[in-house]
């Protein structure tokens, strides 16, 4: 089991860019493990769109971003995912809502989807930075950012009423 955990922890927390990946799980039973796989969408006609729409997407990011200083890049970012997102606190718990297409496509996310699409955009414009995962009240993920030789937290904070 800890080997299913390590590898799905690996796909989550390093490879955010493998949009169509949402979340993972498995179930232990005498001797036995089965280990199930769940991808935001199931269509790949629509996962080929979407993934040129997200590709689009963030080298439109690439452009606006690419006069920048570091400062600037990632207020943009914070900025660019609040006014495109909501917060979908009605399935909090599902694991679709905690992928990068929900954040791209859908509009909507939860902490794992945010942090996912920062980590994403970041790299394609050039800050340093990673996904972390713990606790908060209850599992959560976020961001560490480098900026002026300096680690700080980063947090997507998606306000609703």
């Amino acid at each position: 089991s800890s080997v299913i955990m390590t590898a799905g922890n690996a796909i989550l927390i390093d490879h955010p860019e493998m949009l169509q990946f949402a979340n993972y799980g498995y179930y232990y039973n005498d001797n036995m493990i089965e280990a199930r796989v769940e991808f935001a969408v199931n269509n790949p006609v629509m996962e080929t769109l979407n993934t040129l729409k997200i590709r689009r997407i963030i080298d439109n990011i690439r452009i606006k971003t690419q006069n920048m200083t570091e400062q600037q890049k990632i207020k943009y970012v914070y900025e660019w995912i609040g006014d495109n997102n909501t917060y979908d606190e009605v399935f909090t718990y599902t694991s679709k809502n905690q992928s990068i297409y929900n954040v791209f496509i859908k509009g909507n996310a939860v902490c794992a989807g945010f942090a996912k699409a920062s980590q994403v955009i970041f790299q394609n414009i050039g800050i340093e930075s990673m996904t972390i995962t713990g606790e908060s009240s209850g599992p959560h993920m976020w961001n560490i950012i480098k900026l002026n030789d300096k680690y700080y937290y980063y947090e997507q904070v998606i306000f609703y009423l």
